[in-house]
This record gives C-alpha cells, sequence and structure tokens, in this order.
C-alpha cells in the first residue's frame, strides 16, 4: 500500500502540473484573443478615418451622413488611442465639417466670393491627400501586429 499511494501522490503531482500547464495556455489565448479584438476595433477607427477622407476627396464635398457614419464608428476612439492620435482624428473631422461648410457657401457665393472659397476647398483637398499619406504611419503603433502585446 505504500508503493500504491507514493504512486498515486507521482500521479495527483502530474495531474497538478498538467492543469497548471493548460491554465497557463488559456490565459495566452485569451490574451491574444483580446488583443485581436482591441486590433478590430482600432482597424475599424483607421477604416472610417480613411473613408471619411477618401469620400471627401472623391466627392469634394462631405455630407452629413458621411459624418454620422464616422462619428457612429469612431465613438470609442478615446479609450483605444493615446492622446495624440485623438487629436489628429479630431482635426481631420475638424477639416471635414470646414468642407462641409465650404461647400454649403459655394452653392449661394457671389463670384468674388467663389473663388476665394474654391482657393480654400483646393486647400482642404491638399490637407486631405497629406492625411491619406499619413495615416498609416500615425496608426502604425496601434496598428501593427508586432507592436501588439500582452497589455
Amino acid at each position: 500500500t505504500t508503493i500504491f499511494l507514493g504512486f498515486l501522490a507521482y500521479k495527483q503531482t502530474d495531474i497538478a502540473d498538467k492543469q497548471k500547464d493548460i491554465v497557463a495556455q488559456q490565459s495566452s489565448i485569451l490574451q491574444a484573443q483580446n488583443n485581436l479584438s482591441l486590433f478590430e476595433k482600432r482597424f475599424k477607427v483607421y477604416e472610417s478615418l480613411a473613408g471619411l477622407v477618401t469620400t471627401g476627396l472623391r466627392e469634394g464635398d462631405i455630407s452629413n451622413d458621411d459624418l454620422w457614419t464616422f462619428s457612429r464608428n469612431t465613438h470609442e476612439a478615446k479609450f483605444l488611442f493615446e492622446d495624440d492620435l485623438i487629436l489628429y482624428i479630431n482635426s481631420v473631422l475638424e477639416r471635414c465639417v470646414q468642407i462641409q461648410a465650404t461647400g454649403f457657401k459655394m452653392k449661394n457665393a457671389s463670384d468674388e466670393k467663389y473663388k476665394e472659397l474654391v482657393d480654400k476647398h483646393g486647400e482642404d483637398m491638399k490637407y486631405l491627400i497629406a492625411c491619406m499619406e499619413e495615416m498609416p504611419q500615425r496608426f502604425e503603433k496601434y496598428l501593427s501586429f508586432k507592436n501588439i502585446k500582452n497589455e
């Protein structure tokens, strides 16, 4: 019986070690799932911003629906990114609102005012082009899988 009890104690220790390994693996899987979920939420913000900028460039205007969709898709951004990127996202949004306002003003502008507004609109379009070029770098820290750590 002593040998049997010794064998049983050894097996219990072996089982406990295997359970510990399983818990560690489950923890690792859970962390990977959390990282993927965080990535997906961040990527949704990136896609929404890129979509808004692309729409502005393609259409030359931003609609209320475009702004609403962007707002709805990015309302969690302040919880997902650091302040520098939040400021950038907000500055792009503000510029898009300005583009919309300029479009409204152009519809009823006098010839003299119209030229001024067209120049302003051209500057806004250049800004959006610059945004498309710099956006990947601004988001890289948050979207690169090599940067996703066990947070």
